[in-house]
């Protein structure tokens, strides 16, 4: 500081503050809690400090698939401990996915986290999505629109200082980073949901344009060259299959090499989409 320099120092622990091998360190460093979760038979993600387990079961095994995840939670404790490592019991969440019409696992016991017992979410956020426990991403659209709509309503007030060139980009930016981001994830979904991120985005249109509310929305998209929401969705699941079968995507969304073949059929074609989709999903 200023003039002053303290000696140099040998670390024992870690790395300092803000050291582009911080992160690189610690995936080495947490790279052994992966043998302990294949060991339970479970699958996992992890992201930097965040790991997350998944299991699939059937009705007849969930007290078994309970009693893996403590088994598992437990070991990862121990080791935790062991490596100088605290596990926040109280933060971790616990979301059951399941059909909305099944009603058979409404009274599944909560989970055993170390010293806390975590009882079941009907949400959970992960990586900016916030998934239910039918998936059916009414919490997720609704949170989107709401965000939209702010933000909106913070343009209008600062309209007049811009440019109508600025304003138009700032507006396009944010609605193609909102309505685009993991927006694979609603395929398949019913119309009237998707209804709702569509009304948000003619909403934004129409204040680009200063469009009447009864012009016609679909000339409006075209001469801006905005893709409606199905198709947006549609989009980005056909380019993803493109890069997956051309060898452009990561590796857990390529296609098994059985089904890399240019000949390959529709129903080959099919199985390889719901890869990508499996892969966006437990991302």
């Amino acid at each position: 500081m200023q003039r002053w320099k303290q000696q140099p120092q040998q670390l024992r622990f870690g790395v300092p503050q803000g050291s582009v091998l911080g992160s690189l360190l610690f995936t080495l460093y947490m790279s052994p809690l992966g043998q302990i979760i294949r060991h339970h038979n479970l699958k996992f993600h992890q992201c930097a400090d965040d790991n997350q387990l998944y299991l699939l079961f059937t009705k007849s095994a969930y007290m078994d698939a309970i009693t893996s995840i403590e088994g598992c939670v437990k070991d990862i404790k121990e080791w935790f401990t062991i490596n100088k490592l605290k596990l926040n019991d109280s933060k971790t969440e616990v979301l059951l996915i399941r059909s909305r019409f099944d009603t058979s696992l409404t009274l599944l016991t909560n989970l055993h986290i170390g010293s806390a017992s975590v009882k079941l979410f009907d949400s959970a956020k992960n990586i900016g999505v916030t998934s239910d426990s039918s998936y059916s991403f009414k919490q997720h659209i609704s949170s989107t629109c709401k965000s939209i709509n702010f933000f909106l309503r913070k343009m209008a007030h600062i309209r007049k200082y811009l440019t109508e060139k600025s304003y138009k980009t700032v507006i396009h930016a944010i609605m193609s980073a909102k309505l685009d981001y993991a927006n694979s994830l609603l395929y398949g979904l019913p119309d009237n949901q998707l209804r709702l991120l569509q009304r948000t985005q003619n909403t934004a249109v129409r204040i680009i344009t200063r469009s009447k509310k009864f012009d016609h929305i679909t000339c409006i998209l075209r001469q801006l060259h905005w893709l409606p929401v199905s198709y947006r969705i549609n989009f980005k699941i056909i380019l993803h299959t493109y890069k997956a079968l051309h060898g452009l995507a990561p590796e857990n969304m390529r296609p098994p090499p059985a089904l890399s073949d240019p000949q390959i059929s529709y129903y080959s074609m099919y199985l390889v989409e719901a890869q990508i989709i499996w892969s966006m999903i437990v991302l």
